[in-house]
């Protein structure tokens, strides 16, 4: 049969068949056109989609990799466009040929178009509309293949929207279901495995991947899940299987940024004791030597760091971390990463100072989202806080050394250190000059950038001769707060940089701003005169016992530091030792006590520590406490074990007792409140809770009685307890009381005419039922149209399946509102606000003129036209739907 035939057979078929006869030209006809018009287009849009999806995922390698990609909520917008298609396609297949005969479906592709539904809503991230679409599935076709298809697909859903209870269920239950395809038969095992990831637990993990891969016959697929479980191997302690499976990944041949990776990682979980050493070095240096790994130098060189660090080759571990921060080229993670490796080992290494500026530099390269960046923060703050206290030590018994002196010996001294701070300056100002006739030209890699031992005695300058690198990142703190963790740029004061070894990408140093570097040079390098340094010498009583104090105060703070911080336990020791014998009378000494005899328990307990019988060993300070000291909290801890723990159930219980009474005056039970509060002021004089029961008091005495009687509640809750935040709250009161502006609790006014409050209370807080997207556009910004159109453009690509309307009007004179409608539901809209605020193309001019949005139910919309109030739902929104 000729073309011309063909078309005219299925020209007749098209007029002649009927979706409610069992014909088989109605079948051969709707079967044809479900599956080629209908199925095969819309796939075709899915994978369109899923390779925009690819495209804009960007793996991180540092974590364990996800078995599936379905990006986060930006990234699933994205394709957004190409899922709203493939459901309409499908849709209009379902709508216009499904054959339901006698209760049964007759065309056998329509259960392909509603998989292929439920897939682009999985990918949306429309885990609802996805559920109800497998749901469907799985009841209607139950005696189909399928059924298990769907079951597999309504178990990542449920896995991907945090229900993990219900998607273990659905995949034990797919364990069970016959005829299962080889790949969904991988890709079911891959969700079980993605189940035990999220779980960790990686054993139960593993034992899944190894089935996945064992039936898979994508090799890309395949890579992937080898190198998903090499991941997890390294992670539950398996580091030799971990190496053999990233060598199983490099002949699988993926993507080249793959195959570096399992290079890499292979040197990550190299072991000594299994050998093979040498094997992985050769490896890492041939790539750190190819020219198509240069932006990778840095992974390389930290790899090959680990290598030697675990056959204890530290020395050379450290010099190829300082490479790797010298090389880093894009990767700011990787460059704060060798940082924080650095600092550990310092740390380790009792090199305090050199550990913590590391620890600055990890701080100013690695994201805060990152997994050890909180710890980082709390050990480097620690260490600005040790180091401060040691130079505060270091300077302050100099200065009492200077005093115990005669003028001439004094001066001797000072004009040493004077000479040797010329000698300084002038060594810097030669540097200074260096740096200028070099101008324009690249920094060598081989000129030492990195924060460690190769240029940390360089900073040995300062005011005084004790003066460390310490001194210089100790300030590190007090610029955070008032910068934040700034990246380094351009225009970022680089000259200095540079000298305080912050590490800086060579590549990007063409060279530093140097026009005015002598003038600055010079001006670092200012020296005071003999007479500067002789005024700052403690000479009176008065100068020698606040000096002191400082150390008094700085030997109890790196004490603490060395111990709780750093668990430096010898340190420790030594801190507290020398200050309960250079300051018996010391505020800190009962505690200090107390310190050394735990420190002292610890180093019993290992088993291998035996002191000689004096002053180190636990038993010395114990006596200490117990007999000099005997009703000290310390004292009552060592008799009683439990002490501490029974006084904890006791402010507990004493917390659970506030709680209520707050209850009862919340619920307007004044009698109640005030015999509680005198109960506890009266009998409980040392409650915690205190100032919070007079501050109740208080505002009971003022909602039953008279103002002058609040007043004097008030008062005496101020006078006791001024630095508390009930007593500055009882001086506010008062101020505002004194003003006139203010009257006792339950005795306001009644508003007079249309209320202009801004309380959000009149609003219904139920988040059910349908909702609209609101945008507050102000008048004086002209027509409001193109606001509109914007929002319309937007719909129009993300929400075309929608039918969602933008119309306007009037809610005040100032103000028009701006109703984006409707969605049947919370989560929809909510959805919905989270992708309008974060879009950067269709609303970039939008969302840059800050405008209020919010979402509202159609009950509160009624009530918000009628109120006007505008501020007071906005405030009930970010309560509300935010918080």
């Amino acid at each position: 049969m000729g073309f011309v035939g063909i078309v005219g057979l299925f020209l007749s078929l098209n007029t002649s068949c009927s979706r409610k006869k069992d014909t088989w030209s109605s079948r051969a006809y709707h079967q044809t056109t479900a599956r080629y018009n209908g199925y095969f287009y819309a796939g075709e849009s899915l994978k369109e989609g899923l390779a925009v999806l690819q495209s804009d995922y960007k793996e991180n390698w540092n974590q364990i990799l996800p078995v599936f990609i379905v990006g986060d909520d930006k990234e699933s917008k994205n394709i957004y466009p190409q899922m709203d298609r493939t459901i309409s396609k499908a849709s209009m297949v379902i709508d216009r040929h499904s054959m339901i005969i006698k209760k049964k479906e007759e065309n056998k592709w329509i259960k392909f178009n509603y998989l292929v539904i439920g897939k682009a809503f999985f990918y949306k991230k429309d885990y609802k509309e996805a559920y109800k679409v497998f749901d469907f599935i799985i009841k209607q076709y139950k005696n189909d293949p399928i059924k298990n298809e769907a079951i597999y697909w309504l178990a990542r859903t449920k896995l991907d929207d945090d229900d993990e209870s219900k998607a273990l269920t659905l995949l034990k239950l797919l364990a069970e279901e016959p005829n299962i395809s080889r790949e969904l038969l991988s890709d079911y095992k891959a969700s079980y495995a993605d189940y035990y990831i999220r779980q960790e637990q990686y054993n139960k993990a593993i034992e899944k991947l190894d089935e996945s891969i064992l039936v898979t016959k994508n090799k890309k697929r395949k890579a992937r899940l080898t190198y998903i479980l090499a991941q997890l191997q390294y992670e539950d302690g398996f580091k030799s299987d971990a190496v053999a499976s990233y060598k199983k990944v490099v002949k699988l041949h993926p993507d080249y940024e793959m195959v570096f990776y399992a290079s890499i990682n292979q040197a990550k979980a190299f072991r000594t004791r299994d050998g093979g050493g040498e094997e992985i070095r050769k490896l890492l240096l041939k790539m750190a030597k190819d020219r198509k790994n240069l932006e990778y130098r840095d992974q390389i060189y930290y790899a090959l760091a680990e290598v030697e660090i675990e056959d204890d080759n530290m020395d050379k571990g450290i010099e190829y971390l300082e490479l790797s921060v010298r090389t880093s080229l894009n990767n700011v993670e990787q460059k704060g990463i060798s940082f924080m490796k650095l600092g550990d080992i310092y740390l380790n290494q009792r090199e305090y100072e050199l550990a913590k500026i590391n620890f600055d530099s990890t701080l100013i390269f690695l994201p805060p989202e990152a997994p050890d960046y909180g710890k980082i923060e709390d050990l480097d703050e620690g260490l600005s806080s040790l180091i401060v206290d040691l130079n505060t030590i270091q300077l302050n018994d100099s200065l009492l050394h200077l005093a115990s002196l005669t003028q001439k010996e004094q001066e001797k001294i000072i004009l040493g250190l004077i000479v040797q701070k010329e000698k300084e300056r002038d060594e810097e100002l030669l540097a200074a000059q260096n740096l200028e006739k070099n101008k324009g030209r690249k920094l060598s890699p081989s000129v030492p950038l990195t924060a460690g031992r190769s240029n940390s005695s360089s900073n040995s300058k300062g005011d005084w001769y004790f003066y460390s690198p310490g001194i210089m990142s100790a300030g590190f703190s007090q610029f955070k707060q008032k910068w934040g963790s700034r990246k380094l740029k351009n225009d970022w004061r680089r000259s200095e940089a540079a000298s305080n070894n912050t590490s800086l990408n060579p590549t990007e140093l063409t060279i530093i701003d140097s026009s005015n570097v002598e003038e600055t040079a010079l001006q670092r390098a200012e020296i005071k005169s003999l007479e500067a340094y002789m005024a700052e010498i403690p000479m009176t009583e008065d100068q020698q016992s606040k000096a002191s104090k400082k150390v008094e105060d700085a030997l109890y703070d790196a004490g603490v530091i060395y111990n709780e911080k750093l668990e430096d336990v010898d340190n420790a020791i030594e801190m507290f030792d020398e200050l309960a014998q250079r300051f018996p009378e010391s505020q800190y000494i009962v505690t200090a006590y107390y310190q050394l005899y735990r420190l002292y328990v610890r180093k019993e307990m290992e088993g291998n520590y035996f002191g000689a019988g004096f002053r180190d060993n636990s038993d010395y300070y114990r006596e200490i406490i117990l007999n000099d000291y005997p009703y000290s909290q310390y004292a009552k801890i060592i008799r009683n074990p439990n002490y501490l723990k029974e006084a904890e159930l006791a402010l507990i219980r004493k917390q659970d007792d506030y709680k209520a009474t707050y209850q009862n005056y919340k619920s307007h039970r004044y009698k109640i409140v005030l015999n509680d509060c005198n109960t506890v002021i009266n009998e409980d004089p040392d409650n915690p809770y205190l100032p919070k029961y007079l501050l109740l008091k208080a505002m009971v005495v003022g909602s039953m009685s008279d103002k002058q009687n609040f007043e004097r509640e008030l008062q005496l809750l101020a006078d006791n307890f001024s630095e508390t935040e009930e007593g500055e709250r009882a001086v506010e009161i008062l101020n505002e009381l004194n003003k006139g502006n203010l009257k006792a609790p339950g005795k306001k006014d009644q508003p007079k005419g249309k209320s202009t409050s801004k309380s959000s209370g009149e609003f219904d807080s139920l988040k059910k039922g349908e909702h609209f997207f609101a945008l507050i556009y102000p008048n004086n910004k002209g027509n409001v149209n193109k606001v509109k159109i914007a929002i319309s453009n937007f719909n129009k690509k993300y929400y075309s399946n929608d039918k969602l309307k933008v119309t306007n009007s009037f809610i005040n004179k100032d103000n028009q509102i701006v109703i984006v409608r409707r969605f049947g539901e919370v989560d929809k809209a909510m959805s919905y606000y989270t992708n309008f605020i974060n879009d950067d193309q269709q609303l970039k001019k939008v969302n840059e003129e800050n405008y209020r949005i919010f979402l509202i139910s159609s009950k509160n919309f009624s009530k918000l036209f009628k109120s006007g109030n505008i501020d007071g739902y906005d405030a009930f929104f970010q309560e509300n739907y935010l918080k």
